[in-house]
């Protein structure tokens, strides 16, 4: 995957759970693995987010 394509991924997402959070919340709590996965890109845009890289 391109890195334009998994930026508009990012704000696609982003744009649905600004619209819904519970939706979003209620998916990843269905679904575990999704959960797990989500876990590890979240710790990759917390450790960007912190440093300013």
């Amino acid at each position: 995957m391109d890195t334009n394509k998994f930026f508009n991924l990012i704000q696609k997402l982003n744009e649905f759970i600004k619209q819904d959070p519970q939706a979003f919340k209620e998916y990843l709590l269905k679904n575990q693995d999704s959960l797990d996965d989500f876990k590890f890109v979240a710790k990759i845009i917390d450790e960007i987010t912190s440093n300013n890289v």
